[in-house]
């Protein structure tokens, strides 16, 4: 497929304030300030904000302008908010540093990949520094030949500090020596919760850089998790394989992975573990990959009372043990647009039990062909079996607009006086016994009390998994935070678009296309 680029130029110029760069970049006062590349409109309908928006397409196009205001090693953020209306369209917009024989010298750039303005991955954000010579900046607009739209809207270009200049620049070392804290804190994060688990982590707090893919030491994520206050950005990509898992050792930490150039960050070998008796809380992590975790071992471990924890499109596949557990006490923490595949010992997926978890939302998952545990909510079961407690005040799990898909054992099972909602969430074991597509895709022990609502079976049986396996169910849902909430089918294909790491890799790729939906 040819491509073409909307190029948007800007010739270099004086400081850069603190303001937009951007000539009516929400395009609120249509046109102006925009020359047309071609195949673009502004329109009034289907915006994210205010009142107009552009869209590119069909085919090929987009808009430029040209400004007047970046300086040589300054630092910059490219912010933009959009969606794609087709899944094979390519929809980028970015910055390109060029010399006087308009060569490029630096790219740095985001792509839209999002379908619903209802997506928190439809902000998207870079980061970068001006070279330290060019002629001219572009900053283009573009989406390939395809069939379909591209709609961006609130385009922002700001500068976010600089860097002292030197009389002579010195070579790159062939390893980059560490910064592991800038001055420069990262901007307001992009990065948006809903549910129980809302915190800025790192939001404002100074930038650690990893420089390197190493199991450990300095500038590595091992060592940039090892302490609190700090925004995690990622200068490298590719996949680091751990020896041992890491333990989060802090708090108002955010690790951003969708900072990473090219493919992103894939982590092997071990997990992240957060233990609040390490003083984990208040921590997003976001945009990675966690594959092949050896030892019975999850992927993610929210456990000892971490609190304030956000899970955010991160990708989970073939964990030795559990995808994602959340136990011990831990509370206030969301699990959203994520996908967990394939677990290995067993096909357990998450368990939630001992020591009373409470206040946890999970929506907008997606579990494709795990056997078991999507969830197993066993909140007061202690160590040893006993029920230690009735869950008579706290929500344990809301448990919304999420996709289980291909489990071969059960699907979601409660017990032990868990206070559980269950809402809109498809449920799907194509090729199973009618006992486990039906009965097996919700149950719940006759003394605990669960909330199922609207949840639907894609394999054409006659049961209704709202009740069939859940003897104790009550009408009233149990107090859940606010979540944007959709039909089962328009949250799964939502899910299927847009969860999980960005861009998505081939081995995503494949988990995802194998879903079948049977949704009219």
């Amino acid at each position: 497929m040819g491509k073409l680029l909307a190029i948007l130029f800007i010739v270099i110029g004086s400081q850069a304030a603190q303001a937009n760069l951007i000539t009516n970049g929400g395009f609120e006062s249509r046109g102006f300030g925009w020359q047309n590349f071609g195949n673009s409109t502004i329109v009034s309908s289907n915006v994210h904000s205010g009142t107009y928006a552009l869209k590119v397409g069909i085919g090929q196009g987009g808009r430029y302008q040209m400004l007047n205001s970046m300086v040589p090693r300054a630092y910059y953020s490219l912010e933009v908010v959009g969606k794609l209306l087709e899944a094979s369209d390519v929809c980028e917009i970015g910055v390109s540093f060029k010399d006087s024989s308009g060569r490029d010298l630096q790219v740095s750039k985001v792509q839209i990949n999002t379908y619903s303005w209802a997506d928190p991955n439809r902000f998207k954000r870079v980061n970068f520094q001006a070279p330290a010579s060019f002629s001219q900046v572009q900053m283009f607009i573009w989406k390939a030949a395809g069939s379909g739209y591209c709609l961006v809207d609130d385009i922002k270009v700001v500068a976010i500090g600089s860097v002292p200049q030197v009389p002579t620049p010195t070579p790159r070392p062939a390893t980059p020596t560490p910064v592991p804290a800038t001055p420069t804190p990262e901007p307001q994060s992009k990065i948006r919760a809903e549910g129980f688990g809302q915190t800025p982590g790192g939001t404002g707090k100074p930038v650690y850089r990893v420089v390197n893919l190493n199991n450990s030491g300095p500038g590595s994520l091992r060592d940039a998790l090892s302490a609190g206050n700090r925004y995690i950005h990622f200068d490298v990509s590719g996949t680091i394989r751990l020896s041992s898992a890491i333990d989060v050792r802090g708090s108002y930490i955010t690790v951003d992975g969708s900072t990473a150039p090219g493919e992103g960050i894939t982590i092997t070998g071990a997990g992240i573990t957060l233990a609040g008796s390490l003083g984990a809380h208040n921590i997003i992590i976001h945009n990675l990959r966690i594959r092949d975790i050896a030892g019975e071992e999850d992927a993610i471990t929210i456990w000892d009372g971490a609190h304030h924890i956000l899970i955010d499109h991160v990708s989970v596949s073939k964990a030795s043990d559990g995808a994602i557990d959340i136990t011990e006490g831990a509370y206030n923490v969301t699990v959203q647009w994520t996908l967990m595949q394939e677990t290995l010992t067993g096909g357990k997926a998450t368990l939630i039990s001992y020591g009373e978890p409470r206040n946890l939302t999970m929506h907008h998952n997606a579990y494709i062909k795990n056997g078991e545990r999507l969830p197993l909510v066993w909140a007061c079961r202690a160590t040893d079996g006993s029920r230690t407690c009735n869950q008579t005040s706290s929500t344990t799990l809301d448990f919304r607009n999420n996709l289980v898909y291909g489990f071969t054992s059960s699907g979601a099972s409660v017990g032990m006086g868990a206070h559980v909602n269950f809402v809109n969430n498809y449920f799907s074991a194509p090729g199973n016994t009618s006992f486990k597509q039906g009965y097996r895709a919700i149950w719940a022990d006759s003394d605990t009390p669960t909330h199922a609502s609207s949840n639907i079976s894609g394999d054409n049986i006659s049961e209704d998994i709202n009740s069939v396996s859940i003897p104790n169910r009550v009408s009233v849902p149990y107090s859940f935070a606010a979540v944007e909430t959709q039909s089962a089918c328009a949250a799964s294909r939502l899910t299927l678009s847009s969860a999980g790491a960005m861009p998505r890799d081939s081995i995503d790729r494949a988990y995802v296309e194998s879903v079948r939906l049977n949704c009219n």
